[in-house]
């Protein structure tokens, strides 16, 4: 686990798993790349060449959508059709960028009446809150033919172990403008499809088949859906960047059967029989993720990724008659990464449509770093490492003498034995031999091998991992070593020195933040300061091996000097200080790894600085009040102005109140109309 900014030697027990957990990745905010709105009806096809409109009440239909480059970049948007307003509804489903609004009618006639042929006016509200909008029309009723397929025998008795190619001929009229649209389905859901209209790959409306990948269809019965699409009206300049499309469809329903169908057959879960790499630290980052099932599955997937950057781009590859899967990330996993992966038990299927047996099934493994880091000697970054500690929290909230507590659900006395391999054979077991004989077998995550443990105090964890020699025991390569050391006694309790300054802090000058000393440190031990923001980024960090120039920071240090501009206005920082003592190091030569023992005590105290009104305001609450109105409760700055606005007619905003938020940043607005529609949108904005 490398890095520029990875917390150092006694922070790494719970860094390094929160790290894989808490990935964050930002989102581009690229817009919409299509919307528009379709006329169809729908038929059954019930032999060869046999088709008949849908007798179930809905064969007339409407279809409006939405697209975007990437999740959360939409509102609201509205189709305006004369007489009728339809919503976009907008949830994350199976896919965040597509979101649709669909509704049936019984007749042509009930279709018309709401859904009127002429203009569609699109009214978009982007996640930014600025709208957008563009004008389409319907016109023609030029409802395609629907075209039966034409191997309907065959559709009936499939072998899923086989590609299958859904046959039919190009309806009269559509054109290579036009499109079609494959869907397969099974009672629990979709099992392919081809790419929508809006989509890149999209099958034009001359296309006249489309292949089912072996392994894909789960056992029993199935229905494919062909949806021919014309295309009527175009507009691809009112938003730059997104096409609008009006027009309409035909859609057919064809059943097919697959044969080892669930129904009196196979019932048996298929199981991950095996994987590669296992648990393994050091793994190439040309290495792909490889996962050997127990019998061959349907060509889906649905792997989830934990610390990994990026991880839409990896490639699935299905092989080895449909139980063997492939993971490769192109260029590689990132070099450096501990990566851990699950598999969702419904996201993977055998043909006869059995889910996955087990929860939980996954497993890790860290990529090693081809480049040398100039932290790759540091205490936290040695390779056949063996570290066992201590830890006990403090809480600093005035000048005077810090208290034992940890923020949040975290216990203030901490225990952990680690071992991180590296090369020279593979390790097959871990453990660690308390004083008194207790033997605790360290566990394997992301690489590394582990165990902890938690008191409510300090005295709590001395009785429970008293004083005295931690012996590890390790076995690498058939060949087991143990270190025996001795833990450290207790350090001092840090303090900050200037408390109440450093909670006035002007970030445009330099200010020096000062600790009492670490009285009686020897040579080997250390003192840790790690600064933090309210997003959890790390701001400063000493000392930090991993810099470049690595930073240093001497045990017989009382202070540190944050330079101006280094942090922002009008913020609270998070300090950690430790002092952390060290009590033994040794080496063992067969198999070969060190080992060190420390005891740490860390304090935990706010950093302020003046200045910077925050310009965001964040909605803690919101009802119906007594009286009927909306009624919200905001969060800002203290003496910020705040509006509440109401999209009144989709078109522009109507600001309903107002109001300066107190000395706590808080506020409440209500909307202060004398009328208000049935249907309402609210915004709260800054000034």
């Amino acid at each position: 686990m490398k890095g520029p900014n990875r917390p150092q030697y006694f922070r790494l027990f719970r860094v390094g798993i929160a790290a894989a957990l808490l990935t964050a990745s930002g989102s581009v905010q690229a817009g919409v790349t299509a919307y528009g709105l379709f006329k169809g009806r729908g038929y059954n096809q019930t032999g060869p060449g046999t088709i008949v409109l849908d007798s179930g009440g809905e064969a007339y239909r409407v279809f409006s959508f939405i697209a975007t480059a990437g999740p959360d970049e939409i509102t609201l948007g509205q189709a305006n059709i004369p007489g009728k307003l339809f919503p976009i509804f907008f949830s994350p489903g199976d896919d965040p960028t597509s979101s649709i609004f669909e509704q049936a009618y019984s007749s042509q006639a009930e279709l018309d009446g709401d859904i009127p042929n002429g203009p569609v006016n699109y009214q978009i509200i982007d996640s930014d809150f600025a709208t957008l909008n563009a004008s389409l029309s319907v016109n023609g009723d030029a409802y395609p033919t629907a075209s039966p397929i034409s191997n309907y025998a065959a559709a009936q008795s499939i072998d899923p172990a086989q590609p299958f190619t859904v046959q039919w001929t190009a309806p009269a009229g559509l054109t290579a403008s036009d499109y079609v649209v494959v869907s397969v389905h099974s009672a629990d859901g979709e099992l392919t499809r081809s790419p929508m209209p809006w989509q890149a790959g999209a099958l034009a409306g001359t296309a006249t088949s489309f292949t089912v990948p072996a392994n894909t269809l789960a056992g029993g019965d199935l229905e494919v859906n062909l949806t021919f699409v014309k295309v009527t009206g175009r507009n691809t300049s009112a938003i730059p960047g997104a096409v609008g499309l009006t027009g309409y469809f035909s859609g057919l329903d064809v059943p097919l059967k697959v044969s080892g169908g669930s129904s009196g057959g196979d019932t048996t879960k298929p199981a991950l029989a095996g994987y590669t790499p296992a648990l393994a630290s050091q793994v190439d980052p040309a290495t792909p993720l490889v996962l050997n099932f127990s019998e061959a599955m349907q060509a889906v997937q649905d792997v989830v990724w934990i610390n990994l950057p990026n991880f839409g781009n990896v490639t699935y590859t299905w092989s080895n008659g449909g139980q063997t899967l492939t993971c490769a990330m192109p260029g590689g996993f990132p070099a450096g990464a501990a990566i851990i992966w699950g598999l969702n038990p419904d996201g993977f299927k055998d043909l006869a449509g059995n889910t996955l047996a087990g929860e939980g099934v996954g497993g890790s493994f860290t990529v090693k770093n081809p480049v040398t880091e100039p932290c790759a000697n540091g205490p936290a970054e040695r390779s056949n490492f063996f570290f066992v500690m201590k830890d006990v929290g403090f809480m600093q909230t005035s000048a005077a003498d810090p208290v034992e507590g940890r923020s949040g659900d975290d216990s203030i006395g901490q225990f952990g034995a680690f071992f991180t391999p590296g090369t020279g054979g593979t390790v097959s077991a871990a453990s660690v031999r308390l004083p008194g004989g207790t033997v605790r077998t360290m566990s394997a995550v992301v690489g590394q091998y582990f165990t902890i443990g938690s008191a409510a105090s300090a005295a709590a964890l001395n009785t429970a991992f008293p004083a005295g020699n931690y012996t590890g025991t390790v076995t690498i390569g058939g060949q087991t070593g143990n270190l025996s050391l001795a833990m450290a006694g207790a350090p001092p309790v840090p303090k900050c020195a200037n408390y109440a300054a450093a909670q006035a802090v002007d970030p445009k000058d330099a200010f020096t933040l000062q600790w009492n000393p670490f009285t009686g440190a020897a040579a080997n031990d250390r003192v840790e300061i790690v600064i933090t923001d309210d997003q959890g980024r790390t701001v400063l960090q000493a000392p930090n091996e991993c810099a470049t120039p690595p930073v240093t920071l001497a045990n017989s240090a009382t202070s540190i000097t944050l330079a101006a501009n280094l942090l922002a206005e009008g913020k609270t920082y998070d300090v950690e200080l430790r002092f952390a003592k060290i009590g033994a190091t040794a080496s063992n030569a067969a198999p070969a790894y060190e080992g060190t023992s420390g005891y740490g005590h860390v304090t935990r105290f706010t950093l302020k600085t003046t200045g910077g009104v925050p310009d965001t305001v964040t909605i803690t609450g919101y009802r119906v009040a007594a009286d009927g109105r909306f009624e919200v409760d905001v969060l800002t700055g203290a003496g910020k102005t705040v509006f509440l606005e109401a999209w009144t007619n989709f078109a522009t905003w109507e600001q309903v109140n107002g109001a300066v938020a107190g000395a706590n940043g808080q506020a409440t607005l209500k909307d202060q109309r004398t009328v208000v529609p049935d249907t309402q949108v609210y915004r709260v904005r800054t000034q």
